[in-house]
C-alpha cells in the first residue's frame, strides 16, 4: 500500500509477482484498490485488477472502489477502469445508502477548480451509459437530481452545465417527483424544492415543464412555495403560482430562533418580504390564518411599521372578495395541474382565460 501511495507501479508489480495479495487491506477494510483509486493511480489500479483484485471489495462503511472514485474529482480514468472490470455501478454504501451516482460531485463550481468543466458532463454520461439507476433515494431522502442541484453554493448562480446535466437525468427517465418525506434528515424534498432552495428560476421552470408537482412537501410540510416565500424569490413564486400550486398549505418553518406553523403568506410577512406577500394575496391566498386582520388585535410590529402595506392588506381582508375572484379560485382548484395547457383548450374568451391564468397578477 505504501508503494501505491507513493505512486510506484513498478514496485507494486514486483510485490504482486512476489506473491503479495492483490486484495490486501488495512484495519479499516480499505483494500489496495481503494488506495489506488484515492491516489488516482490508474497504473497501479490496472495492475491490481490484472492480478485479480476484487472490484467489489468494501471497506468498513461499505464503500466500493467505484464509490470512492465517484466521490473524488478528476478520477474519470479510474472510474472507466473499474467499470470495464465489471464494477456494479448501483452498489450503495452502508451508512447513507448512496450509489456512485449520488456521490459524484457534479457541481461546476467545485469541478472547475480541479479539472475542465466539460468533464463534469462526461462523468454523468459515463455512469448513465453504464446502467446507473437514476430513480434512487439515499438515507437522507436525496435523489441524484436533488444532489446535483444542491451541490453548489446557495450564493452562486446555477451554471449552464448543471442545467445540461439535469436535462440528461430527466432524459434518462428520472422521476421528477421522486421524494422520501419520512427521511430523518430530509431537507430538500423533491428536485423542485432543491431548485427553489438553490434559487434557480431556470431549473424551477425546467422541472415544472417536466411534470413536477409543486405541492409535494418535505417532512415539515414545507412546500416549494413556502420555501420561495422564505427566500424572498418573487419570480420563482410566480412560476409556482402559474403552475397552480396550493397557496394555503401550512408548513413548519424556523424563523427568529423558533419554529412557526405558517403558510407562504405568513412566512413572507414574518420575514418582511412584502413583494412576495402582495403577490400571494393578489393571487387569492386565504387570509383566515392571519386573525389580527379580523380582530385588529395583536398586530405584528412589522406591519405597524409598514403602514401603507398594512392598510392595503386590511382593506382586502375586511372587504368581500368579488365573485369573479371566488369563481377564478374555484376553477383553478378544479382544473389542477397543467393549468395553462388545459385552459388553452377551453372554449372561452381570451380575456376570461387570462383571468383564470392570473395573467395580470403574474405579469
Amino acid at each position: 500500500m505504501y508503494s501505491i501511495c507513493t505512486e510506484r507501479p513498478d514496485m507494486v508489480e514486483f510485490l504482486l509477482k512476489c506473491g503479495c495479495e492483490a486484495d490486501e487491506h488495512d484495519r479499516f477494510g480499505k483494500t489496495a484498490l481503494h488506495f489506488a483509486v484515492t491516489n488516482n493511480s490508474t497504473d497501479c489500479l490496472k495492475l491490481l485488477l490484472d492480478y485479480g483484485a476484487d472490484v467489489h471489495s468494501i471497506e468498513e462503511l461499505g464503500r466500493t472502489p467505484l464509490w470512492v472514485a465517484a466521490s473524488e474529482d478528476g478520477h474519470h480514468g479510474a472510474i472507466v477502469c473499474l467499470l470495464e472490470a465489471g464494477a456494479d455501478v448501483n452498489l450503495r454504501d452502508r451508512r447513507e445508502k448512496r450509489t456512485p451516482l449520488h456521490v459524484r460531485r457534479y457541481a461546476d463550481e467545485m469541478a472547475a477548480i480541479r479539472h475542465t468543466k466539460k468533464d463534469t458532463i462526461l462523468y454523468l454520461k459515463t455512469f448513465l451509459e453504464s446502467g446507473s439507476v437514476v430513480n434512487t433515494i439515499d438515507e437522507s431522502g436525496h435523489s441524484p437530481l436533488s444532489t446535483l442541484i444542491q451541490n453548489g453554493s446557495m450564493f452562486s448562480p446555477v451554471t449552464k452545465n448543471t442545467i445540461i446535466m439535469a436535462k440528461m437525468l430527466l432524459a434518462a427517465g428520472f422521476d421528477v417527483n421522486l421524494s422520501k418525506p419520512s427521511a430523518p434528515r430530509q431537507l430538500y424534498g423533491t428536485a423542485l424544492k432543491a431548485a427553489v432552495n438553490r434559487g434557480s428560476l431556470d431549473l424551477v421552470n425546467l422541472l415544472l415543464e417536466s411534470g413536477a408537482d409543486p405541492d409535494i412537501h418535505d417532512q415539515r410540510c414545507v412546500t416549494p412555495l413556502i420555501w420561495s416565500a422564505f427566500h424572498n424569490q418573487l419570480d420563482i413564486s410566480k412560476s409556482l403560482i402559474a403552475a397552480n400550486c396550493n397557496l394555503d398549505t401550512v408548513g413548519r418553518i424556523y424563523v427568529s430562533h423558533e419554529f412557526h406553523h405558517a403558510t407562504a403568506l405568513h412566512c413572507a410577512l414574518l420575514l418582511e418580504h412584502f413583494h412576495v406577500a402582495k403577490l400571494l394575496v393578489s393571487a387569492g391566498c386565504s387570509l383566515r390564518f392571519e386573525a389580527y386582520l379580523i380582530t385588529n388585535e395583536d398586530i405584528p410590529m412589522v406591519l405597524v411599521e409598514n403602514f401603507e402595506f398594512w392598510g392595503w392588506l386590511r382593506d382586502i381582508a375586511t372587504n368581500t372578495r368579488p365573485l369573479s375572484e371566488i369563481c377564478q379560485k374555484a376553477i383553478r382548484k378544479t382544473i389542477g395541474f397543467n393549468l395553462s395547457s388545459k385552459v388553452e383548450h377551453l372554449p372561452l374568451p381570451t380575456k376570461l382565460k387570462h383571468h383564470i391564468l392570473l395573467s395580470d397578477v403574474l405579469a
